[in-house]
């Protein structure tokens, strides 16, 4: 046994150094960007941060999402959306992905799906004006990338243009997944939402970044060109009282969930993704060719990161968060609080804020909104108190916005401070 143990471990060794010889090659340096467009409906909002994503030259590629199928034994349900392509086509690059639901098989390249599949693949890729890439999002088990494989060969002899497909890292290891990459000119490898939180206490987060990087390098060692996925977005998650989770909502709160549900916000790091960023712009794969994130910033998705937040991170530096509280005179006697955030990163709303002013004044009146609380004042100061919130989490404070919080009326037109203080008790 001592024999066959010193063997296996000699054997290891053997294979780790080989492994380090034939390390994949290397590269440093600032990376290309591309961002995906996701929303199902182009509104005027989308449409503009599409132009200015294509003017300002943050993104050299934009990725729209062109449809959905959702698998059916006999009838594929189809939804197309109603893409911009003029507005995409006078960026510099663009693709247009498709999307499929949970499929399991048979991969049969005469039955309904596939013709559905194949249908909606050669359309998106022909309607004018042509995009450049067409993507695959599948929602394939790994036990049946083989079959996946057939599928995305025989849609690429079918025309000239890319077809990328998306990945996962749980898909690296297996031989079917080499098939699959290879049948491809790339892949895109998706490192955020591997799995939902489990409980509403769990820690959590949308992507480790050392699950990412030892992810990349697994990939690289496939040697097939690819690019990485990095989330901007977030969403919120409910629990029933058992901790269950009900359901989740990438947007706005679906309003179907019971009243004693637990509501959880669960949001893309941008600190931990720009250092994510920094450590590949140090040392990375040279078959890491770009990262996608997943999605480009518009001002009424307030779950996803704003475009400053976003630009920041894409050059592998930390954004910031800088709350300031104001107190502006609007007329003799008349102050309003207001909390601002003057940095490049979602800002955590202050618990406390403090209003103070010389002398023994108290307020004729006084009152506060947007989720605070107007504590009893006492002479020369007033406190406004953040108010418990018990179904939805709070909205941060965006970078450049500013929220009113209260406002306070003196017998005589005082000078009147405010500040963030610790949470302080009841006056």
């Amino acid at each position: 046994m001592v024999g066959s143990l010193a063997v296996a471990v000699l054997i290891g060794a053997g294979i780790v150094g080989w492994r380090g010889i034939s390390r994949p090659a290397r590269t440093a340096g600032a990376m290309e960007n591309q961002a995906y467009i996701w929303q199902r409906a182009w509104t005027p909002a989308v449409r503009q941060a599409v132009i200015s994503a294509d003017s300002g030259g943050d993104f050299a590629e934009l990725v729209a999402l062109g449809a959905e199928i959702t698998p059916n034994k006999d009838h594929p349900v189809i939804q197309s959306f109603q893409v911009d392509r003029t507005v995409l086509a006078k960026g510099k690059k663009w693709g247009v992905a498709l999307r499929i639901g949970p499929y399991a098989g048979p991969f049969d390249e005469s039955g309904p799906l596939f013709e559905a599949i194949l249908s909606v693949a050669l359309g998106l890729l022909e309607a004018p004006p042509v995009p450049d890439e067409l993507q695959i999002d599948f929602d394939c088990p790994e036990s049946k990338l083989g079959g996946y494989a057939r599928w995305l060969a025989a849609i690429q002899r079918r025309t000239d243009k890319p077809v990328v497909i998306t990945a996962l890292p749980s898909w690296l290891d297996g031989r079917a997944f080499t098939e699959l990459a290879r049948a491809s000119p790339g892949y895109v490898l998706q490192v955020h939402s591997l799995r939902f939180p489990s409980h509403p206490g769990e820690d959590f987060v949308l992507c480790d970044p050392r699950e990412a990087r030892r992810a990349v390098e697994r990939a690289a060692s496939i040697g097939v060109p690819f690019r990485v996925a990095l989330p901007t977005y977030g969403y919120l998650a409910a629990f029933d009282p058992a901790g269950k989770l009900l359901g989740l909502s990438a947007e706005q709160p679906l309003g179907a969930w019971p009243a004693d549900a637990t509501i959880r916000a669960i949001r893309a790091d941008p600190a931990a993704m720009a250092d994510l960023v920094a450590s590949w712009r140090r040392d990375r794969p040279e078959l890491l060719r770009s990262i996608l994130w997943y999605r480009l910033p518009v001002p009424a998705d307030q779950l996803n990161w704003r475009t400053a937040t976003l630009q920041l991170v894409m050059r592998g530096q930390r954004p910031t968060a800088v709350v300031e509280v104001a107190a502006q005179r609007r007329q003799p006697g008349l102050v309003e609080i207001s909390i601002v955030n003057s940095g490049s990163a979602d800002a955590e709303l202050p618990q406390c804020i403090q209003a103070t002013w010389p002398g023994e004044q108290r307020p004729i009146a006084g009152d506060a909104v947007n989720g605070y609380l107007w504590l009893d004042p006492s002479p020369g100061r007033a406190i406004f108190r953040a108010a418990p919130h018990e179904r939805y989490p709070e909205t941060p404070l965006r970078p450049g916005e500013s929220r009113n919080v209260g406002w306070i009326r003196l017998p005589t037109d005082t000078e009147v401070h405010a500040h963030v203080v610790p949470v302080l008790a009841d006056p």
